[in-house]
């Protein structure tokens, strides 16, 4: 495309009916597109061109466009219709000072990406827009296409002025700004509507205010287009001339649906309306044929669907519809909110205002039920992420708000004030955020355009709910979930709150750890010295006079609480953040320059747990499959104390500390052993020694209103003795199977690329039949897996050592995964678990090894060696847990190269530790020749429940 074009520099103003075009706004005062204005069908005239011509001149760089202009625009009037002609002759010359452009080459290569890629996108296939042949692309569809295919092919485009896909962007636009001015009939050809409408899909996702500005202003003109050619009018054909056929819009219905959902994601992203109103599109369904006009107004009044209307392009065309819908919602109820009432009005205004704008989201609601009803079950993780980010948009409808608060509080300067976010939303956006994770990528070949988009506004949602003002991490929205008993000017973070426990007859001593606060000296968690430090803290408060003697610890809060809306740090303020950071040592970086037990870091770390003796309360999190839940176990199971209890609930971190029944499972215990006061028997043992939560059916997740009906059950020990271990094995056809002949029998290799992570992971996975009948699953979970490693062919790096890490997944009667609520709220599988190749050696003599259970000491002296193309059998454990399948339920085992979804915060990533020169390559998972791979789980019996 060898070709100079025009800058696009603001012509001053001229007396000509030519209007500057360079920020993409329509030439207004010459476009005839009317089927009936006789000049529509004409070639411009010479007085036309020169006028242009003179436009053009009476700009900043009369010289440079000068010379550009001694091109005869004559000749142009002289080529042949657009359909009679087999290649496109329009005056480039017109258009100077491009930015660089890919060469020819570089061209086509790019286009091939957009065969490849995106092509496949919902509506975008029935376009043909791939199929054109190059001859029959004019110009600005040729660079519209390489626009869109630059950003979705080179991961390094960032989308900003300078960038590949940034400059076909802008050089694309102003060629097809140019074109319609030079010949009107431009106006009325779908490929300049094609090409307007891909250069639109990348403005909507581009970081550039300035794209996205003109994107506005070039969906409006598309809009424009597609009105005038009567392509949304339900009583007419399609507008047709030479320039245009029906031929032409064969796809007519295919590219008003992906008009519609471009329109959709730029209003999401620019915080405006949509340009299309959904009550004018009128037209076929692509897939099925029904009228979308009389579909949509079924959907809205609780209508069932129509019984053949199934495909994804009309599934993804009512739920867009549904989306504009809310954001049309939400723009028209705007104003009216904003405008305070006078005291003399009406109190029933605002009122009358409020409950119509609720019952309108109360009809899209329903809405989304009847396709949720139809669709939920079938489609692609993709449209499931769309469909959950509609529930959020009705939920938090100034969810585009977000972008302007989030840079106010990051960068500083007035933020525009944004509300609290309901837990639900919180929810929902977790819900978006899972089902994006699971989504087809750029490597399977499909792009979603509305990903990006619903992504960022989700993390928005998750991030303002977890850091009240948006400048600190943790739960700060959540002290608003709090009960109002343990809410008080002294409420911290993660700590009893003083005024509910001293009506209850305790002091609460809150103490800053070493480093921390008010505390001198250096801060190092974990450290032999900070436990000395609190042992003082104890006798001290052993020691006064209020004090009976008998203390408890608890576990201990953060700095930033004040930022989280819970109460003021410190008496006199804490310390900055140069002297905080001169005083602290860095547990992430020590943690990996110490990479064994036997390392001087860990040898004031490494404690008896049998040293313990004190009556002793553990309460664990099911959903806390990467933070607290493991040592829960171990701690309670090893501890030397004579009186324990094992406790496991669900729910989030942060939230259940203050529930009402965990509170008066507290005070409970504590009443027992520090008031003598033991009305339940805790120092008698008349309490069960182990409860737990049995996680049954799907109760969504991050929601403990729901998990409450979980029933409860108790063990007299841990594991429950009754538990049964059954093996479930592998095989090479991807079975999870609990027949042994079918693993015996089984042969071949499960192969997945080394390396992987939270975006692009790596796996295999292993899949159950639907079960029989009901399961319940409680304990320890152990898989044994023969695995090796090889290298790349033509690599120079040999692998030395594999990462391996297994997830179990929980599947619903319908192949939907149940997730279960995690740490942070986020929703996770049933259980998962990791394992360094080169770290597999188990101590077998060592008293805490159990089968379900390998023991590992950790040491330097432990280490095995990793041999390319070697097999290991290993064992691996995975973190205790519980979960109940119901008939026709399946599971899924997992095998990784590294994060899958579940991981949430805790990913495991450090560059230095899981280096390419050690682990790149493929992972196997070999089958046959004596070979099992089994994964062993705790089944409780059913007589003893």
């Amino acid at each position: 495309m060898a070709a100079t074009v025009y800058s696009g520099r603001k012509p001053r103003q001229s007396h000509t009916a030519i209007h500057r075009t360079d920020m993409g706004v329509w030439p207004a005062e010459r476009h005839p597109t009317r089927w009936d204005v006789e000049e529509a069908n004409q070639v411009p005239s010479s007085d036309l061109t020169e006028r242009f011509r003179s436009a053009l001149l009476y700009g900043e760089d009369d010289d440079l466009v000068a010379t550009a202009l001694t091109f005869d625009l004559e000749d142009y009037a002289l080529q042949d219709l657009p359909l009679s002609q087999t290649g496109y002759t329009y005056p480039m010359i017109l258009l100077s000072s491009l930015p660089k452009l890919p060469s020819d080459y570089d061209l086509s290569t790019i286009s091939h990406s957009y065969a490849q890629i995106f092509e496949e996108h919902a509506f975008v296939k029935e376009l043909g827009v791939g199929t054109l042949p190059v001859s029959a692309r004019p110009p600005h569809l040729q660079l519209a296409i390489a626009c869109v295919a630059a950003a979705i092919s080179d991961p390094s485009v960032d989308g900003t002025e300078g960038s590949v896909a940034g400059d076909l962007f802008h050089a694309g636009l102003k060629l097809w700004i140019v074109i319609l001015e030079v010949d009107n009939r431009e106006a009325r050809n779908a490929k300049a509507i094609l090409a307007a409408l891909l250069l639109s899909t990348y403005g909507t996702l581009s970081p550039d205010l300035l794209i996205r500005m003109k994107t506005s202003a070039l969906i409006c003109n598309i809009v424009t287009m597609c009105r005038r050619l009567r392509l949304t009018d339900p009583a007419l054909s399609a507008y047709t001339t030479l320039n245009i056929t029906e031929r032409d819009l064969a796809g007519k219905s295919s590219l008003l649906c992906y008009m519609l959902l471009v329109d959709t994601m730029h209003a999401l992203q620019t915080n405006d309306i949509p340009k299309y109103s959904v009550d004018e599109l009128a037209f076929t369904m692509p897939q099925s044929g029904h009228s979308f006009r009389t579909t949509y107004i079924g959907i809205l009044h609780g209508c069932d669907l129509p019984d053949d209307l199934s495909a994804t392009e009309d599934a993804l065309l009512l739920l867009t519809a549904l989306l504009a819908h809310s954001l049309y919602l939400q723009k028209s109820f705007e104003a009216p909110f904003a405008v305070q009432t006078p005291p003399h009005c009406s109190p029933y205004r605002p009122l009358c205002l409020e409950t119509e704008f609720t019952n309108r989201q109360a009809t899209i609601n329903a809405a989304l039920n009847v396709w949720e009803a139809r669709f939920g079950n079938t489609m692609s993780q993709d449209v499931l992420a769309l469909f959950h980010f509609t529930r959020l948009q009705l939920l938090v409808p100034q969810i585009s708000d977000l972008s302007l608060f989030a840079e106010q509080q990051l960068v500083g300067g007035i933020a525009p004030t944004f509300h609290d976010i309901p837990p639900e939303a919180v929810k929902l956006a977790w819900s978006v955020l899972a089902n994006v994770e699971d989504s087809p990528t750029i490597q399977g070949k499909k792009l979603a355009t509305w990903l990006p988009v619903v992504l960022y506004l989700a993390a928005l949602v998750v991030w303002r709910a977890d850091s009240g003002d948006g400048k600190n991490g943790g739960h700060g929205g959540s002290f608003s979930e709090v009960p109002d008993e343990h809410k008080s000017p002294h409420s911290a973070w993660e700590t009893p709150d003083p005024g509910f426990w001293t009506r209850n007859g305790y002091a609460i001593v809150r103490a800053d750890e070493v480093g921390l606060g008010q505390s001198p000296g250096v801060l190092d968690t974990m450290s032999r010295g900070t436990s000395l430090a609190f042992a003082g803290v104890i006798e001290w408060a052993a020691d006064q006079p209020w004090s009976s003697g008998k203390v408890l610890k608890n576990q201990y809060g953060r700095p930033g609480r004040a930022a989280k809306g819970w109460c003021p740090d410190t008496i006199e303020g804490s310390l900055d953040d140069d002297t905080l950071n001169k005083n602290c040592h860095d547990q992430t970086v020590e943690n990996a320059q110490s990479r064994f037990l036997d390392d001087d870091y860990y040898a004031t770390r490494d404690y008896n747990m049998a040293d313990i003796e004190v009556p002793l309360l553990s309460v664990g999190n099911w959903g806390g499959i990467l933070l607290h839940l493991r040592g829960n176990v171990e701690g309670f199971v090893n501890a030397g104390s004579a009186v324990k209890y094992l406790r496991f609930i669900t729910g989030r971190h942060d939230l259940p500390f203050y529930t009402p029944e965990c509170v008066e499972l507290q005070k409970s215990f504590l009443d027992a052993f520090l008031k003598g006061d033991d009305p339940k028997g805790w120092s008698r043992g008349e309490q069960p020694l182990v409860e737990y939560k049995v996680r049954v059916g799907d109760v969504g997740f991050n929601d403990a209103a729901a998990e409450a009906i979980y029933p409860t059950r108790s063990a007299p020990a841990w594991p429950p003795p009754n538990t049964q271990y059954t093996k479930y094995y592998l095989t090479s056809s991807h079975e999870l199977t609990a027949s042994h002949d079918d693993a015996i029998t089984s042969q071949g290799t499960a192969s997945f690329e080394a390396l992987g992570n939270l975006k692009h992971p790596r796996l295999v996975s292993f899949t159950s039949k639907p079960f029989d009948s009901e399961v319940e699953f409680t304990g320890h979970i152990v898989t044994h897996l023969n695995v090796s490693v090889t290298a790349h062919e033509g690599a120079t790096s040999t692998p030395s050592d594999i990462d391996l890490f297994v997830t179990l997944r929980h599947l619903d009667s319908s192949g939907k995964e149940i997730h279960y609520t995690g740490t942070v709220g986020d929703p996770v599988p049933v259980t998962k678990g990791w394992l360094r190749c080169s770290l597999r050696a188990v101590d077998t003599s060592h008293p805490r090894h159990k089968p379900w259970l390998p023991y590992r000491t950790y040491r330097s002296s432990d280490q095995l060696p990793v041999k390319p193309g070697e097999v290991y059998g290993v064992d691996l454990e995975l973190w205790p847990t519980n979960v109940v399948v119901l008939p026709a339920e399946k599971l899924v085992f997992e095998v990784s190269s590294g994060d899958t979804q579940g991981a949430g915060l805790f990913e495991h990533n450090h560059p230095v530790d899981r280096s390419t020169e050690k682990f790149a390559g493929v992972n196997h998972v070999h089958f046959g020749n004596g070979r099992e791979n089994w994964v062993m789980m705790p089944v409780i019996p059913t007589s003893g429940k």
